[in-house]
């Protein structure tokens, strides 16, 4: 089911992130709403559905009853179409990432010295109506503080027969460098916007692969050791 949320850039304590919890299902939202996910500095509010504009505007309300150094405005919404784990990840016999755990959370580990990639399969769902994509790559530094990550990520309609699986029919690489963070271990997020050509037209119910790969041959990725994927997340 395609998640609906909205995204608030702030850093709040567990209490605070309750009081929102509960003050959203005493509402007349509370029949649509689903949960609040908290990664980094970013709290996710996430429901059922495409809230109306009525709706948002009762959302904010909400929002801004709350402190506003700890509830920021509420600045965009998103539709999740793909939410990939490292586990579900297809690796390629040469040239793939590791899958690891740190700490007990599942890492993909794409080294600084040898091009490694990971390849994601998913389903485009109905809710998708051809507009530009977004790709989240959630990921960690093993061991640097410093440096930078360049990151490709590559996109594969795999249309109903049209696209044949013996061979790849990935489009262009699109690509962002993010700098590691100062504190080893704490979470960053690189994002990628495509155009639908981008994404190599994929449509609704359309099935697709993303292969995501470290750039270390180009010259702005500069971090040394392992960068480590927790989560890769396509939405709109």
């Amino acid at each position: 089911m395609t998640a609906y949320t909205y995204s608030i850039q702030a850093d709040f304590s567990a209490f605070s992130q309750r009081c929102l919890h509960v003050a959203i299902k005493a509402s007349d939202l509370s029949d649509v709403f689903e949960y609040i996910q908290v990664e980094s500095d970013i709290c996710s509010i996430i429901f059922s559905r495409e809230l109306t504009a009525e709706e948002v505007a009762r959302l904010q309300i909400i929002v801004d009853a709350h402190d506003p150094p700890v509830f920021p405005e509420l600045h965009h919404i998103v539709a999740t179409m793909a939410h990939f784990h490292p586990a579900q990840a297809a690796l390629p016999e040469v040239g793939g990432a590791v899958l690891g755990a740190r700490n007990g959370h599942a890492v993909l580990e794409f080294a600084a010295d040898v091009r490694e990639s990971a390849i994601f399969s998913g389903y485009m769902p109905l809710e998708y109506d051809c507009d530009p994509l977004i790709v989240d790559i959630y990921w960690v530094a093993e061991t640097a503080t410093e440096g930078a990550v360049r990151w490709d990520v590559e996109f594969e309609c795999v249309a109903f027969r049209a696209q044949d699986i013996d061979e790849d029919g990935f489009e262009s690489p699109q690509s962002v460098t993010t700098n590691a963070p100062v504190t080893c271990g704490v979470v960053t997020r690189s994002e990628i916007a495509l155009t639908q050509a981008q994404a190599d037209v994929v449509l609704k119910i359309d099935l697709f692969r993303l292969r995501v790969s470290r750039d270390i041959e180009h010259e702005n990725d500069t971090m040394e050791g392992n960068a480590q994927v927790m989560r890769v997340v396509v939405r709109r």
